[in-house]
């Protein structure tokens, strides 16, 4: 049964460097915000943080977005009634 294989890109030694920092540093993201308490402005900034380095890393490697990294963004996107988004609230800070 044939599979459909995603096609295999050639990566310089600076992006590898660069999806290695990236995969290191979201990690440590993702750790300090299960510390956090959820109402914390840390675990906000924390969650920005982490959704543009997931932006980042995942614009890299070429692939989608994982479900529960879409939803979390999707929430961070959802406007309150002034119209702000909780990153325009916090990205501009971090």
């Amino acid at each position: 049964m044939p599979t459909a294989l995603p096609t295999s890109r050639a990566l310089s030694w600076r992006e590898l460097w660069r999806l290695l920092f990236l995969r290191v540093r979201i990690e440590a993201v993702a750790a300090r915000m299960k510390r956090l308490p959820a109402s914390d402005t840390r675990t906000c900034r924390a969650g920005c943080r982490f959704l543009s380095l997931s932006r980042e890393f995942y614009e890299l490697t070429g692939e989608p977005e994982p479900e529960d990294v879409a939803a979390m963004r999707e929430t961070f996107e959802r406007p309150f009634p002034d119209g702000s988004t909780l990153l325009s609230r916090y990205v501009e800070r971090s």
